[in-house]
């Protein structure tokens, strides 16, 4: 089941952020739950995807807000290393997009091109290029 997340999530959401960012990550609970906040503030919202009251999955979505219409922007899709295959990652990719269907004129995503198989399956079609400057790793 896909939901919102929540404060309780903090340790089994970094679990599997963990899996994808092998970056350190030194935050408490209260700073986790103001940077949720901060993120919705500014038109995003983080989902966890559950089994068996098990958080098995995560995406982030972001709303970019336009003139005419708006954009909806997915990352951080990420499913536990046990649970990878299994059509956790497609289902939950997909629920996002009925969510966010009727306010955002389109659905975009970056990812790395392995994955195209992946987004394609989703209903996803590859337009264009994306550009990066990283300031860190």
């Amino acid at each position: 089941m896909l939901r919102e997340i929540t404060i309780k999530d903090f340790e089994d959401y970094f679990r599997i952020l963990r899996q994808m960012n092998k970056m350190e990550m030194n935050i408490t609970k209260s700073q986790f739950w103001d940077k949720y906040n901060l993120i919705k503030k500014n038109g995003g919202t983080i989902f966890v995807y559950e089994i068996d009251n098990i958080i098995v999955g995560t995406i982030k979505i972001f709303d970019e807000i336009k003139f005419f219409d708006n954009v909806t922007h997915i990352e951080d899709v990420i499913i536990d290393y046990n649970n990878r295959r299994s059509g956790i990652g497609k289902k939950m990719v997909l629920d996002v997009i009925e969510i966010v269907k009727e306010k955002s004129y389109k659905v975009v995503l970056q990812s790395k091109i392995d994955f195209n198989w992946f987004y394609t399956s989703c209903g996803f079609n590859l337009e264009g290029n994306s550009y990066t400057i990283r300031f860190k790793n």
